[in-house]
């Protein structure tokens, strides 16, 4: 196999802030800075960013609040968490999710009237790729809080520390770090082939897409490669090369793309998580990368590190 790359971004990467993890350790840093007039805000709602203009925008941004105006809600944010600094302007997040009505909550104020929150997913279509990257950081660190908020040793109520990169129990004094899963996620090819399957959680969707699985315990990724292609789709693989990675937030997975040198070609699918499997012609995917379905196959979204993999293979 041929080195390759994915050659343009993909979402959730290209992050331009510096997050200046060196500092996160000083409360009296972080609080000074919190209180600084250019300091921003993005609001999440039930992990839905607070985005600029109404539903229907196509291409929108962050509606970043300052100081003055987080005061207004100040009380609903269960959470905060510190993103990072844009030159000398720093970034945070806060979860206002405890409001019943957050917009009818913020219109008070005429500058929300043109403001929405949008569902994580649907956001990545319509935000330039830096943004989407400041989301997956800012709503995977929210989700990670919500879900860890007492102490898996004594079960004793945990505290925030250090700009929200880690909770503390007060009573074992254990720390808890924000987790990040390993999934590899790889394009199995042979020869001008490359192998394609539909997951059951398609649905009656046409898609086909990469295999996927986490990395378990004790595995290294070249392992997690060939096993979850021989278990899904019953081929052996040989040689593994790394291409690319995407943070992932739903929840909080880490996709490290690969191609994966099929050393057999029979295709026996397990049924319960792959329900079809084939080999496509390099050509062939050609065509459906320009956006044709080909015998009811699509490909995956661009957001999708998959399609990224497949791009790269077919022009690398």
């Amino acid at each position: 196999m041929t080195p390759t790359h994915a050659k343009s971004p993909l979402v959730f990467t290209s992050n331009p802030l510096d997050r200046a993890s060196e500092m996160r350790s000083d409360a009296n840093w972080l609080g000074a800075k919190r209180a600084e007039p250019q300091a921003r805000f993005l609001l999440f709602w039930k992990l839905q960013p607070l985005l600029l203009g109404p539903e229907a925008e196509e291409a929108t941004e962050f509606y970043l609040v300052d100081g003055a105006s987080l005061q207004r809600v100040n009380d609903a944010a269960t959470q905060e968490v510190f993103l990072g600094l844009d030159g000398e302007s720093p970034y945070f997040a806060a979860d206002i999710s405890v409001l019943e009505y957050p917009i009818a909550t913020l219109k008070t104020d005429s500058r929300y009237r043109e403001s929405h929150f949008r569902d994580a997913r649907a956001a990545l279509e319509v935000l330039p790729i830096g943004q989407t990257a400041i989301l997956g950081q800012a709503k995977a660190l929210l989700d990670w809080h919500a879900r860890h908020r007492f102490c898996s040793v004594c079960g004793s109520a945990t505290i925030s520390l250090d700009g929200g990169y880690r909770r503390e129990c007060p009573s074992c004094k254990a720390g808890h770090f924000p987790r990040t899963d390993p999934a590899a996620i790889m394009l199995v090819i042979d020869g001008d082939r490359c192998l394609l399957a539909r997951n059951k959680r398609f649905g009656v969707a046409h898609n086909h897409s990469a295999l996927a699985g986490f990395v378990e315990p004790g595995e290294s990724i070249e392992e997690c490669v060939r096993r979850e292609v021989f278990e899904e789709v019953g081929i052996r693989v040989g040689n593994v090369l790394y291409v690319a990675s995407q943070p992932w937030p739903f929840p909080s997975s880490m996709m490290i793309g690969c191609f994966a040198e099929a050393i057999s070609d029979k295709i026996q699918v397990d049924g319960s998580e792959i329900v079809s499997a084939r080999w496509f012609e390099k050509e062939t995917v050609k065509k459906m990368l320009a956006g044709s379905e080909i015998d009811g196959v699509r490909l995956p979204r661009p957001i999708a590190i998959a399609f990224h993999l497949i791009k790269a293979w077919v022009e690398g």
